[in-house]
Order: C-alpha cells, then structure tokens, then sequence
C-alpha cells in the first residue's frame, strides 16, 4: 500500500524503520505531548512489541515520507474494527510541524479510507487541548462525536479528549 500527496509519500512501516530516531520521537516530550505515547518509556523491544501486534492485528501502521529528500518523518495507524477504522497520526521530525504535513497526510488518508467499500465509519481522538489535531478534523469533514474524561495513571488528573468521525 503506497498512498502519494504533493509533499508526501505514506507507505507500509517495517521493522528495519524501529531506529534510533523513530525511538527519540516517542521519548521527546515535545512530540508526544498529546499522545499516550507520553506514558511510556520506548525502547527497541517496546517498539517492537507494537509493530508485531498491529500487524498480528491486521491493523496499519505506516510510516510518512517527505518527497523532497526521501526523509521518514512520522506515523500513522489505521486500527480496524469490522467496519470501521481508527485513525492516529504522528510527525515526529519537529521540522515539518507547521508546514501543513500532518494535514495533507491525514487528508490522503481519509481519502483512501473512504474509498475501501467495508468501511462504513472513520474515527479518531484527540485531548483537548491538541488544537492543531482538532483543526485537522474539521478541514477534512470530520464531525464531532463526544468527549470523555480518562484518567492519566502517570498524573491521576482527569484529562479531557474529543472525539470525530465520519460516518459514510
């Protein structure tokens, strides 16, 4: 599966992509700042684990590939449930926030995803707070479903997320 945008490249994420660098995102504060991502502490095994459970899982993870210089700069899932997926997303390489990537990837995404007839629901949530992933949702059509406070085990503080969809 190769899914092409004017700047990027989404493609199927392998083993080989579980680096130095792609390990440094999970662990940068910065980056997993909204992401439970930010509870655990990644190592090449923990990475590992995750990579063989999507695919154990018939799930998608893939991996973002700016055009320009053929750079590997972030993530993203599609967790399937019957007919309906679950999409996450990740830029790692904080070089590239800003500059609309992570729009056109989720864009490209939620295109294809439309385009598979035995998905009839998309969904994907965000905390609160990710302003930018929340704008991301509503440029590509998604709409509002609910919200729900989960506790964060690391702090014990109720944390509010938003969740969208699209529904076919």
């Amino acid at each position: 599966m190769i899914l092409k945008g004017d700047n990027i490249l989404i493609n199927i994420f392998s083993k080989e992509d579980i680096n130095d660098k792609y390990i440094s995102w999970l662990n940068d504060k910065e980056v997993v700042k909204y992401s439970g991502q930010r509870l655990i502490k990644h190592t090449h095994k923990t990475c590992l684990e995750y990579f063989l459970k999507m695919k154990e899982d018939n799930n998608k993870f893939l991996k973002i590939i700016y055009l320009n210089n053929n750079e590997f700069i972030g993530t993203m899932s599609y967790m399937f449930n019957y007919n309906c997926v679950d999409v996450g997303i990740l830029i790692g390489n904080k070089n590239f926030w800003g500059k609309k990537i992570g729009f056109e990837a989720w864009n490209i995404s939620i295109k294809y995803l439309l385009s598979l007839n035995h998905i009839d629901k998309i969904t994907a949530g965000c905390m609160s707070t990710n302003l930018a992933m929340k704008n991301i949702f509503i440029k590509t059509k998604m709409n509002f479903s609910h919200s729900k406070k989960i506790l964060n085990t690391k702090s014990k503080l109720l944390e509010k997320f938003i969740y969208y969809e699209i529904i076919k």
